[in-house]
């Protein structure tokens, strides 16, 4: 407990180990007071969250933000996961961006994502994937390496560790360890069941 920053010790939720980290809150609540580069002025990152919620998804961070914040250094993007019924879920988030007058752009890249507004170079980019459905079915595999799958739960606030490695890859001295999620198959398909 306390050590890097962490408000106790990890705890296990089925396959994923969940962990307790105030520094990350702060950060967080900043981050969604923020405008959202490439989105209509006073349009924040709560705002874009709120949205997605309203069509039942629901709406982590993930990846860069959470890694880049546990070793002490400042994102440079936003990447979201939506636990929602796949396609069918990621296009009532698009009718509700584009209900809003909002660019959105929808594409295929290690799996379906959506990028929310248009970006300039320095821009904070928003993205998101769908990493599961709602019923706990794998949409998508998460991040290339562990240190890169960790999901913040903004309702709970908790990082949740699905690969039960990636917190400990981001704290190798020096840079991240690179070690990959998941060995197989199942064993991606047992950890993504958590929820």
């Amino acid at each position: 407990p306390g050590e890097h920053g962490f408000d106790k010790a990890p705890w296990d939720s089925n396959h994923a180990k969940v962990f307790s980290f105030s520094k990350l809150r702060s950060i967080v609540e900043k981050m969604m007071e923020s405008q959202v580069d490439g989105l209509p002025e006073g349009v924040s990152h709560r705002n874009l969250v709120e949205v997605i919620q309203s069509t039942g998804a629901k709406v982590y961070l993930f990846g860069g933000f959470i890694r880049d914040t546990i070793r002490g250094k400042e994102a440079h993007d936003v990447d979201l996961s939506f636990a929602t019924d796949g396609t069918q879920g990621i296009k009532r988030i698009v009718d509700a961006v584009q209900k809003r007058h909002w660019t959105i752009e929808v594409g295929m890249a290690d799996g379906l994502y959506v990028k929310f507004g248009t970006f300039t170079e320095g821009d904070m980019q928003v993205e998101g994937r769908v990493f599961c459905g709602l019923d706990g079915t794998p949409g998508w595999q998460m991040g290339d390496f562990a240190c890169n799958s960790l999901l913040y739960c903004m309702e709970l606030e908790y990082i949740i560790d699905m690969t039960g490695h990636g917190v400990q890859d981001c704290l190798a001295p020096n840079n991240p360890q690179l070690r990959i999620p998941y060995v197989t198959a199942q064993d991606m398909w047992d950890h993504v069941m958590w929820a």
